[in-house]
């Protein structure tokens, strides 16, 4: 069962709040109120997805809770939601690392809209936690092998030697992103990325280009077909998963390539 907990960190105790909290609870959220100290948000942090933060103190208060909170939620794997009048929303806005911030909701805040906002995110986060499918392209099969063992810890991994093989698999499996081998014989990866762009039923599938070459005009060449990126096939272990697993956090966060 998906955790839908919310902890709704305020400094203020009002009809808004008070509201807030109703409308999230008879839509099936767990709400855990806790008042703006760290202390309480500390002890609660735990239980929780997503904090909302109801933005009502000082711009130095706003500011540093922010840098704590964002802070939290990029080693928890958490996201923030923003309350307040549109002085305090802004200056958490204005603060830095705020990737993990997906919503924002100015007074007079629409309940409904934060409700609907809020269940969104809710299952943006669970796509995040499903086990990921990666198809790995590499006419390289030693190469195949090891970043398959690299990767296979957090997600499903298949890989094929060829392009032709490639495009025989995506008749019958749609993987959650493809890494695919720049150059390759008879039918390169420059190929296949046009075959599957030009396939309605594939076209939306991520790819991204491996490549074995660091000069300036091979780089240009990749990045000239737009695919979600490239990557050094030179790469360690910690290099490829921090990548993999970046691209999959920031497409659960809505951030754009």
């Amino acid at each position: 069962m998906v955790n839908r907990t919310i902890l709704f960190i305020k400094s203020v105790n009002g009809f808004i709040t008070q509201a807030i909290t109703k409308n999230l609870k008879d839509a099936g959220f767990n709400v855990i109120e806790v008042p703006d100290s760290l202390e309480d948000i500390n002890n609660h942090r735990s239980f929780a997805d997503m904090i909302l933060y109801y933005a009502s103190d000082s711009k130095t208060m706003i500011a540093q809770r922010m840098t704590y909170l964002t802070d939290m939620c990029n080693e928890f794997n958490k996201t923030i939601c923003l309350i307040g009048d549109e002085s305090c929303v802004n200056e958490a806005l204005n603060t830095e690392n705020t990737q993990r911030i997906v919503g924002a909701y100015k007074r007079p805040v629409d309940i409904r809209e934060l409700v609907i906002g809020v269940m969104n995110q809710f299952e943006m986060h669970k796509e995040y936690e499903r086990t990921k499918s990666v198809l790995l392209v590499d006419d390289d099969s030693d190469y195949i092998s090891i970043a398959s063992i690299w990767l296979e810890d957090n997600y499903k991994v298949d890989g094929v030697c060829s392009g032709r093989e490639a495009l025989r698999y995506l008749d019958r499996y749609k993987p959650d992103l493809i890494l695919l081998d720049y150059d390759m014989p008879e039918l390169d990866g420059y190929e296949v990325f046009e075959r599957i762009k030009n396939d309605p039923f594939i076209s939306k599938i991520p790819v991204i280009f491996l490549t074995g070459k660091n000069d300036r005009e091979s780089v240009m060449k990749i990045i000239d077909k737009k695919p979600e990126g490239y990557l050094l096939k030179s790469m360690g272990r910690a290099g490829l998963m921090n990548s993999i697993d970046s691209f999959f956090a920031d497409r659960s966060l809505g951030v754009a390539k």
